[in-house]
């Protein structure tokens, strides 16, 4: 049975004047116990609306979603209390997360307290322990969110995430705000994490060179929907959707780039020919109604049947999937 467990779960936004979004279209994936799962995909697509529902931060419209058996969306009360303390994010804007009227030291203790971890008496040292797990100094206890860098606001929402001991953690884009040489430090730091305590892992971003680096398998979402899932190596050596191969085109490479000395291709619209698509990562509106496929507007294949019929799940004898009505032979 998979630690986590997400079947045909859907999330919709009133969008007004009648309309809604549907940011989770039907998305299905699973995370065993101690494995370190990706989810990928273009800003807008679903993806933090997704970890906000297994969270209960949202309200799901449809679906099922089991942790460890357990029925999330029909928790209550104290099993919701206890749940939470089984599963913790991390967010993606780190100051946003903390209360700037709290001492970092403050913050993290108030996990302790409210969930009743140690003695009263041990909760400082612990609050030290943490900060020094996470690369931070027993004098930063007493300071408070605004004067640390990004990179350090992000180390104190994972002492805080850290502080009730979780069994699942889900990264929700932790380094998209930070530099690149603190994105490393960071990656470093939740991948070291994460093999020490053995914590089942979905770690959320748009970067396919992150998520290789952090995960050993992964799912490409689009328009609130699974577009292609497997073994992260996999995946990069045979993408099978052609969003996945536009996603991995867009993975910086500067050898690549010198071989090659040209842009990355136009993709012509099916909804107007005459029109060039110069970047296919621009992310349709999720209000906007589209039928069959939601990638063929800017999908270099797409054809009559992409337009006209929705494709099925796809699945490769080496565990890939893929929803994509042309994703080869290897597919059954």
């Amino acid at each position: 049975m998979p630690l986590l467990e997400i079947n045909n779960l859907r999330v919709s936004f009133n969008a007004g004047r009648g309309r809604q979004a549907r940011a989770v279209r039907n998305v299905s994936l699973e995370v065993e116990r101690g494995e370190s799962v990706g989810l990928v995909g273009e800003s807008g697509c679903g993806k933090s609306t997704l970890a906000a529902a297994v969270m209960r931060l949202v309200q799901a419209e449809s679906g099922r979603i089991f942790y460890a058996g357990q029925n999330v969306l029909g928790l209550r009360g104290r099993a919701l209390f206890d749940f939470r303390k089984k599963m913790q994010i991390v967010f993606q804007d780190p100051y946003g997360s903390l209360n700037a009227r709290l001492s970092v030291g403050a913050a993290i203790r108030e996990c302790l307290d409210v969930h009743g971890i140690g003695l009263r008496a041990e909760r400082e040292g612990m609050v030290i322990d943490l900060l020094r797990t996470v690369g931070l100094d027993a004098m930063h206890a007493g300071r408070y969110p605004h004067e640390f860098s990004g990179g350090q606001r992000q180390r104190i929402g994972i002492a805080r995430a850290l502080a009730v001991n979780p069994e699942f953690i889900i990264a929700d884009e932790p380094v998209s705000a930070l530099d690149v040489s603190i994105q490393a430090q960071i990656l470093n730091l939740l991948k070291d994490l994460q093999e020490k305590k053995r914590f089942s892992f979905l770690f959320i971003a748009h970067d396919l060179a992150v998520v290789r680096y952090m995960c050993a398998r992964l799912y490409v979402m689009y328009m609130g929907e699974i577009m292609e899932s497997g073994a992260t190596e996999n995946v990069y050596a045979h993408p099978a959707h052609p969003y996945t191969r536009a996603l991995l085109e867009a993975v910086p490479d500067v050898d690549r780039a010198l071989r090659k000395r040209r842009a990355l291709p136009s993709v012509p619209s099916i909804q107007n020919p005459n029109s060039k698509i110069r970047n296919i990562t621009e992310t349709s509106s999720l209000s906007t109604a589209v039928s069959g496929c939601p990638f063929h507007p800017r999908c270099p294949m797409a054809k009559a049947i992409c337009v006209e019929n929705a494709p099925e799940i796809k699945k490769a004898a080496d565990g890939r999937a893929c929803r994509c009505h042309f994703s080869g032979d290897s597919f059954s």
